[in-house]
């Protein structure tokens, strides 16, 4: 189903799994996204998503009530394409191999982007890196610059970013450990990408 916008979402299941409203139009539709706590779900009330659903007919008291079942949720949004060249991008950057100027300009955030970037997942990300970029995205903010930027901000001791390959989880490091930070042109990310203080 696509282009639903999220209307309501709260906790069921003692927070374990997500009850999600979803409007098109005068349509309303209800669904479940089960094993999934209200940490680890990063879309809000607003968002416009796409969802792959199944249908669960289950009997309560003698009385049968049909359910959807969320098996995977995406904002509509979302640019896979553009989202795996940056992830692809970023890798090889890693990987140290060599890169193009036009590549290094994809890569390389701003002193405005590793600001927007900071200020975005300050305050704690947790959920996918594709919601991640997409929001990104909509602040000018490319998936191979903000790739970079996370790492930029890891490494200078700003964050702490950790990627279990389906969870991103991002937090601000705390006062203690921001005493020893680096400047973020003096991080290894940095000094491959050519970075800047702009």
């Amino acid at each position: 189903i696509m282009g639903l916008t999220l209307t309501d979402i709260y906790g069921a299941g003692g927070g374990k799994h997500q009850r999600l409203t979803r409007a098109r139009g005068e349509t309303v539709i209800t669904a479940m996204k089960f094993s999934t706590c209200d940490e680890d779900f990063p879309f809000r009330v607003g968002d416009v998503v796409d969802i792959a659903v199944t249908l669960d007919k289950s009997t309560y008291r003698g009385r049968d009530s049909l359910t959807l079942i969320v098996r995977d949720i995406r904002l509509s949004e979302t640019h896979f394409d553009e989202l795996n060249r940056g992830k692809q991008l970023f890798e090889k950057m890693m990987r140290g191999e060599p890169l193009s100027d036009e590549e290094i300009i994809e890569l390389s955030p701003t002193r405005s982007i590793l600001g927007t970037v900071y200020r975005a997942v300050s305050d704690g990300y947790r959920g996918e890196s594709e919601v991640l970029g997409c929001r990104m995205k909509r602040k000018g903010v490319g998936f191979a610059a903000l790739l970079t930027s996370l790492q930029i901000l890891s490494e200078g001791g700003l964050l702490h970013v950790s990627n279990d390959g389906f969870v991103l989880c991002v937090k601000a490091a705390d006062r203690g450990e921001q005493a020893g930070k680096i400047s973020p042109e003096n991080t290894p990310s940095a000094v491959r990408v050519g970075y800047k203080n702009v």
